[in-house]
């Protein structure tokens, strides 16, 4: 007879989701609520998985939003949780497992669709927020733009120098 937890079904920790840039856990509109993860929370519910939706900053900067997640992920009763980030949410991720000793509270890090090298559209985005004052309009509004700038290629090919995703292992699908 083989062992129990290779037998198992769900998987042995929590799931954590963590939402991209503009992000968030879930918003309610009268009597519907609408999910970041459309549907996904529900279905690994169904299927006997724990399921934590985090929320952070939409607009903050990477080692910011990394803190929000860092501080959830510690408040969860649980050994170690499996991450599942979207976006700049797996950003987020790999800095605070990488920067704010998160690792050995993560048992997996999947991350979806995230711009490890950064993005063009945020050179672009950044770029004219510089040039043409829209920056300093929308920072006077409450905006906070240090996500646009985290996201472009520059930026991001110094954070992969400082945060190397070689001291753990992520699955980007």
């Amino acid at each position: 007879v083989s062992p129990a937890h290779l037998r198992r079904t769900t998987p042995r920790y929590p799931v954590v989701l963590a939402h991209g840039l503009l992000g968030f856990d879930e918003i309610r509109i009268g009597r519907a609520r609408h999910d970041y993860f459309r549907g996904v929370s529900a279905r690994l519910e169904r299927e006997g998985c724990i399921v934590h939706r985090c929320r952070v900053a939409r607009t903050a900067s990477i080692a910011d939003r990394a803190a929000e997640l860092a501080a959830f992920v510690r408040e969860i009763p649980a050994k170690r949780v499996n991450l599942v980030a979207h976006s700049m949410g797996g950003l987020d991720a790999r800095y605070a497992l990488a920067r704010l000793g998160l690792a050995g509270r993560v048992a997996s890090l999947t991350t979806v669709g995230s711009p490890h090298r950064g993005t063009p559209l945020a050179d672009l985005g950044s770029g004219l927020a510089r040039r043409a004052g829209v920056g300093y309009a929308l920072a006077r509004l409450g905006m906070n733009l240090e996500a646009l700038h985290d996201l472009t290629t520059a930026r991001m090919a110094d954070f992969n120098g400082a945060v190397p995703v070689a001291t753990y292992t992520v699955t980007d699908v």
